[in-house]
């Protein structure tokens, strides 16, 4: 675009997207500040996944079994007891320790969900928040405070098992805001031709995940325990916000730095548009849109399969496969070493099979969100099927994790397609269902489990997560469309009244810009 008032098109409209056809030539310099900006960015999500997992394995360490009389007993026979598995010679198995914390298994899922009260309120009010005051500004503090509160945990928990709730609420509020903050960067920063290969700063994701089990494990086993766990992670997360601060910019115009050469290379990529304006949200048209309800049903039912496992996964392996905390934290990353994998490999498999006409889109998003909602189900299902066949659970849980990989890839997308303008919108109204399965599903396992510790308790648990993955996908094939909402672009006479003046509304860079 070399003007706003030459990229016109043919119906006589603005034409606001990105530019692919760039002639200017990119920065020769290896090191290139955007790529330093994705680099610190996967960093700053591993790092929020890993102050957000390390208390899924900590806890095994800190409650006292013992005291709450939950009912699990160590076998010394060479058979199964009633409603456990036998820890046998195959399984490099001990006692756990008892911890400081008399926490049933209602009181373990009330504080597992904690983070997911204030994450799940964060999502909406991140984008809001990076547009008005830049994204490095609310994704990096968004970390820093995560991180800070996390160092601060052991002692609110040794004062006060509610104070302990607290902060983690004030922690899932603060990394909240840090997904929405980063993809308004990646909009500033990828130029389209590369936004395939932004997605790396996403799977960070599960590098923080695959990093924090076995690394917590180990940690928990020191002498200092569990403890270590929170000091270690959050000082990381500390550490990496000088960085962060000193080497990141909101856009290449503000960075005092960059090459001009890649400065020019993005803004001619992206293209040259108008000043931000305000942009009404529809919201009576966008929440009466089906394929809103669809990939909103679809993060539902991904959300309870994900943080089930996430939330509660080392306690099934503790309790019932009588894991110690070290084998335990390495074996429960093993579903997300594989789901990376996945991930990465998912995206660029879904591209092909669209642009070589294999598939139209709408089947392509159906695909790729069967494959995330249906195997994963039916691997629960196996589950309480094998009985105590260690092997076979803990492959049938890698295939889970392999599956849950293409979450990404088909309704993050989906989203994308139907209502590019409001994709933050949009997306932070049908990740929120997502984050309330976050806080739903770690209830639901405390109540069953309570004083449970059974594979029929735990197979209800999966039975449960199951059902919800394939009922709400049913309910996405039915209600999924890729169409582009009629709403998604303004009138265009209403698009001449904006360029004289804002009106109140959420401000859009989508609508500046294609977003990521």
């Amino acid at each position: 675009m070399t003007s706003n008032s030459s990229n016109m098109n043919s119906a006589g409209t603005r034409d606001l997207s990105p530019r692919t056809d760039v002639d200017v030539e990119d920065t020769t310099d290896k090191l290139k500040a955007r790529y330093i900006f994705g680099g610190l960015g996967m960093c700053g999500i591993a790092i929020g996944y890993a102050l957000r997992v390390n208390l899924s394995v900590a806890i095994v360490t800190m409650v006292n079994y013992t005291a709450i009389q939950s009912g699990t007993t160590e076998q010394d026979s060479g058979v199964y007891a009633e409603g456990t598995c036998f820890a046998g010679e195959n399984v490099t198995t001990q006692k756990t320790e008892d911890g400081e914390f008399a926490w049933d298994e209602a009181r373990q899922g009330y504080i597992l969900a904690g983070f997911f009260y204030g994450y799940a309120v964060g999502q909406l009010p991140g984008g809001l928040l990076a547009e008005r005051f830049g994204g490095k500004l609310v994704f990096g503090l968004g970390n820093f405070i995560t991180a800070v509160l996390t160092v601060v945990s052991p002692f609110a928990a040794w004062l006060n098992d509610d104070l302990f709730f607290a902060v983690r609420v004030l922690e899932g509020l603060a990394e909240g805001v840090t997904f929405p903050a980063v993809q308004f960067m990646i909009s500033k920063w990828a130029p389209p031709q590369e936004r395939s290969r932004f997605s790396i700063i996403f799977s960070g994701g599960y590098l923080g995940t695959v990093i924090t089990m076995p690394v917590s494990g180990l940690l928990c086993s020191t002498s200092v325990g569990w403890p270590l766990v929170f000091y270690v992670f959050g000082g990381i997360g500390i550490l990496w916000y000088i960085p962060w601060l000193f080497l990141v910019y909101d856009t290449p115009a503000k960075h005092p730095r960059i090459d001009p050469a890649e400065r020019r290379y993005i803004e001619a990529s992206l293209g040259k548009v108008p000043a931000k304006r305000k942009l009404p949200i529809p919201w009576k048209r966008l929440l009466s849109t089906p394929g809103l309800w669809a990939c909103a049903s679809m993060h539902l039912g991904i959300g309870w399969g994900f943080f089930t496992l996430l939330t509660s996964g080392p306690t099934y392996l503790a309790n019932i496969l009588h894991f110690d905390i070290s084998s335990n934290s390495a074996l429960s990353a093993v579903p997300y070493i594989v789901g990376g994998l996945g991930s990465v490999v998912y995206s660029g498999i879904l591209d092909y099979l669209i642009t070589s006409g294999k598939v139209s889109k709408i089947n392509g998003y159906r695909i790729f969100n069967g494959i995330t909602a249906v195997p994963p189900a039916l691997m629960l299902i196996v589950i309480t099927l094998v009985g105590c066949d260690v092997a076979g659970i803990i492959v049938l849980l890698a295939i889970n994790g392999l599956c849950m990989g293409a979450q990404y890839t088909g309704n993050s997308m989906n989203l994308l397609a139907i209502a590019p303008n409001f994709s933050g919108t949009m997306l932070g109204i049908s990740n929120t269902f997502a984050n309330a399965a976050g806080i739903l599903a770690p209830y639901v396992v405390g109540w069953l489990t309570n004083g449970n510790q059974t594979r029929t308790a735990w197979n209800t648990v999966f039975y449960i997560s199951a059902g919800i993955g394939l009922v709400t996908y049913a309910l996405y094939v039915v209600l999924a469309t890729d169409k582009v909402q009629p709403w998604n672009d303004p009138p265009q006479e209403e698009e001449s009244r904006e360029e004289g003046k804002q009106q109140n509304g959420l401000d859009n860079p989508v609508f500046e810009t294609e977003r990521f």
